[in-house]
């Protein structure tokens, strides 16, 4: 078992408004950066192919040889939502995706560098306005091992400590696969030809047909089966969350974790539970990508948005201030929350934050159960 330098791990879900005190001044609303800002991040969060979520690109600066050169400039990073060895984290065939690109906007020069030369003197609208569709649950357009800003793959190069050694605060949200569900929503939820069918597909655009591919196909199917209610669509459509979520976000998240842990970095990991339910959000789906964003950026205190229409009550300004007091502290100290008494504090606004040396499962209670 991994034995961690000093891990915390804590559970945010809606906090109660009770034995809570705290005034917030509701700052001009101004039009510029902060909404341009979160505007970029929802369009990230949404669709996942425009470019790389605010997580994924930190630990890219943290493995790269440029981060080495940035090294005096921060000793700190968030990953909230993503890591390096997400499958979606890096393009492992930018030549590929440039070409498809390339003949969309008229580029169909044989010569690579002609090609480029050609990409370079279009608008960049029209370049960013092409619709690009990557292999299902990779990226058409990322961060590249080149050999030189990203000079080897970066689970290799964590494996082998060749990052830089920072207080790191990890997270993910509950349901974050939900935009790979959503595809096949139905009101009676999954059919069982359809579960298997998507497994499949799974195993295929993850792990091409290597030997043993049915036995894997089988194992997934068997893990992510709830053998008590096995003929519920509902219930198979939220297991494929729950196999979405763990795949490309939960097990990369806390792999980082352990990696960074057995290098002795400090390590904080939390999961994200809440979310504003809308009219265009399914109601059975939980916190899924991007669902934080609004939290961390105080959202709530202004009230609902054109970015974010949810009707934001006292809790969720109660939670929205502690996220930010989380991520503040730990930007300001290397700890989410310093104060001797925050396990009492915590708890009593429904929150859940454990010191301890392992990293637990995080269900609604974290009962030390570290993870094999």
């Amino acid at each position: 078992m991994v034995e961690w330098k000093w891990a915390s791990v804590f559970h945010l879900s809606q906090p109660l408004a009770h034995e809570a005190e705290a005034s917030f001044s509701h700052p001009n609303r101004r039009k510029g950066g902060l909404e341009r800002l979160l505007t970029e991040l929802l369009s990230d969060a949404r669709t996942g192919e425009k470019g790389l979520a605010g997580a994924t690109g930190e630990r890219y600066i943290v493995t790269s040889t440029l981060g080495q050169s940035l090294s005096c400039l921060f000793h700190r990073a968030i990953a909230q939502s993503g890591t390096a060895i997400s499958s979606w984290s890096v393009n492992y065939q930018p030549l590929k995706y440039t070409k498809i690109l390339a003949r969309k906007v008229g580029c169909t020069y044989a010569e690579t560098a002609d090609l480029v030369d050609c990409l370079r003197r279009k608008n960049f609208r029209e370049l960013v306005d092409q619709d690009i569709q990557p292999a299902r649950y990779h990226i058409a357009f990322g961060p590249v091992v080149d050999g030189d800003v990203v000079p080897d793959d970066p689970e290799i190069l964590m494996q082998q400590g060749e990052f830089l050694n920072y207080d790191i605060l990890i997270a993910v949200n509950q349901g974050e696969g939900l935009k790979f569900v959503d595809d096949s929503e139905d009101n009676d939820g999954i059919s069982a030809a359809a579960f298997d069918y998507t497994i499949s597909n799974f195993v295929d655009n993850l792990y091409g047909y290597p030997e043993g591919k049915d036995i894997l196909r089988e194992t997934i199917k068997f893990m992510y089966t709830d053998w008590a209610d096995r003929d519920n669509g509902d219930m198979r459509r939220k297991t494929l969350l729950a196999l979405f979520t763990d795949h490309q976000w939960v097990a990369p998240a806390v792999a980082t974790a352990k990696l960074h842990a057995e290098f002795q970095s400090p390590v904080y990991f939390y999961t994200f539970y809440h979310l504003c339910q809308t009219e265009t959000r399914p109601e059975w789906a939980d916190a899924a990508h991007g669902d934080e964003i609004p939290y961390v950026f105080g959202v709530p205190m202004i009230g609902a948005t054109d970015l974010f229409p949810c009707n934001f009550s006292k809790n969720d300004v109660m939670l929205s201030a502690v996220v930010m007091t989380y991520w503040t502290n730990f930007a300001k100290t290397g700890y989410p929350d310093p104060l001797a008494d925050a396990v009492k504090q915590s708890a009593q606004h429904g929150l859940l934050l454990l010191h301890h040396r392992e990293l637990c499962r995080m269900d609604t209670v974290c009962r030390n159960q570290p993870i094999c």
